[in-house]
């Protein structure tokens, strides 16, 4: 194989001189704030919350959701378990408003996989 592809893929591996000698630009979290401030999720990056039935992962991936509609952000819900009157009144109960909910958050109930389009 060609050194170039195989540099050019993305099992190759990463030049870790920025992380080892501390020039690294490490983003902070800036999503699902505490009381202290302090946030617990990255923008941009895939999280995972699992845990066992009626755990209040739902709660608190809506908390996350809140907080960034009341920052100003548009927020795009991908929920395969629940129903829109369900995840849409839990957003109400934590306070947001049906004419913010309008236009910042998209519900999106896949029931089929995604496939590419021609």
């Amino acid at each position: 194989m060609d050194p170039a592809a195989r540099s050019a893929s993305s099992w190759a591996p990463v030049p870790l001189g920025p992380v080892l000698d501390g020039t690294h630009d490490n983003p902070a979290p800036q999503l699902l704030a505490r009381v202290d401030g302090l946030a617990l999720l990255y923008p941009g990056r895939v999280h995972t919350l699992s845990g066992e039935p009626e755990a209040c992962k739902g709660w608190i991936a809506l908390a996350a959701t809140a907080q960034a509609i009341d920052a100003g952000e548009r927020v795009v819900y991908i929920d395969f378990e629940d129903t829109p009157a369900s995840v849409v009144g839990r957003l109400l109960a934590l306070g947001m408003k049906p004419e913010i909910l309008a236009m910042r958050f998209d519900y999106v109930r896949p029931e089929e996989p995604l496939a590419q389009r021609s």
